[in-house]
Order: C-alpha cells, then sequence, then structure tokens
C-alpha cells in the first residue's frame, strides 16, 4: 500500500502512475486539468515550448512520422481489408465471388443492398450520404450480418441500379450516339 502526498489515503501501488510519483492517478490527473484549464499563462508556456521543441527537432520528427505514417496507414489498410473479407465470406457462404457473373477478383466485389435502399439505410445509421465502406461492414459485423445484402461486382451492381431506375439511361443513350 502507499499513501498519496496529496488526499492522504492509502491505497494500491497500481493506483499510482508508474515511476516516482507521490499522488495518486486521481489527484494527478485533477491538478493537471485544473492547471492548465485555469492557469492561462501555463497553458502558453507549454504551447511556446512545444513550438519550440518542434522548431527544434523538425527533420527528426518529420522523418519519425514519414515512418509511422507509412506503418499505420498500412496497419489500417489491413484491418479494413480483413473486416471486408469476414463480412463478404458471410454473404457469399465462404466462396466470395459475384452472385451474378461469378468473378472472384476481391478488389471489384461490392456489396448490394438487394432490394435497393442504401442511401436511405446510411443515413440511419449514421454514415450520411456515404452508402457503403468501412463503416457499413463494421455496421453488419456488429449487428451479426442481418439479411438483405448480397456480393456484386462493380458491373452488375450498376447494371443492377440501371434496372431499378437510379440512373437516366436516356443521356447514357444520347451519349453513344454522338460517334
Amino acid at each position: 500500500m502507499k499513501v498519496c502526498s496529496k488526499c492522504g489515503m492509502e491505497k494500491e501501488p497500481s493506483d499510482f502512475w508508474k515511476g516516482r510519483f507521490a499522488k495518486c492517478k486521481d489527484c494527478f490527473n485533477e491538478e493537471r486539468r485544473n492547471r492548465f484549464n485555469n492557469d492561462l499563462e501555463h497553458h502558453k508556456k507549454v504551447k511556446e515550448w512545444n513550438k519550440k521543441s518542434y522548431q527544434k527537432n523538425i527533420e527528426t520528427i518529420r522523418e519519425r512520422d514519414r515512418k509511422r505514417g507509412a506503418s499505420r496507414i498500412e496497419y489500417t489498410n489491413n484491418i479494413r481489408r480483413n473486416i471486408k473479407r469476414e463480412c463478404f465470406e458471410k454473404y457469399s457462404d465462404g466462396d466470395v465471388k459475384c452472385s451474378v457473373c461469378g468473378i472472384d477478383d476481391f478488389d471489384v466485389l461490392t456489396l448490394d443492398h438487394i432490394n435497393g435502399g442504401g442511401r436511405k439505410m446510411a443515413r440511419l445509421i449514421g454514415l450520411g450520404n456515404g452508402v457503403g465502406g468501412y463503416r457499413l461492414y463494421l455496421y453488419l459485423k456488429r449487428n451479426n450480418y442481418p439479411d438483405g445484402f448480397r456480393i456484386l461486382c462493380f458491373n452488375c451492381q450498376h447494371k443492377e441500379a440501371i434496372r431499378l431506375g437510379f440512373f437516366d439511361t436516356s443521356k447514357m443513350e444520347r451519349r453513344s450516339n454522338r460517334k
């Protein structure tokens, strides 16, 4: 057991930050919050110190950020790709391919709302006008993969959208007749 130098309470060692801190985590955090929020001079000093430190070490910081950034982006992309693959495996019963034409190129496969209504659903679950992508896959995973979805390639998805009337095909026909 260890005694906090501020509140005087006897607490477990896990209630203190590692190192030689005499204040418990609660007291330390409260003091720090109060100082940062109420002491504008301290706030300005910290901001100025951070600015000077950045200018002094700018090349080292940029190099570190380049290394971290690349690995972070790669890591994030892998996680997103794995969630997409997991989602597609659930909706295609393990054999990931277009349910219409049978193409199995993962990069051209999409998730289709069988009866349309993707934009409406996106608004309901908080995706704005964005209809799909990573956040949709996460939503489906968290909700135990509800029915109403299938796997299509981009071409079949586009054909389905035209069939359902989401595009004005008369404009497309006029463009193709210009030859």
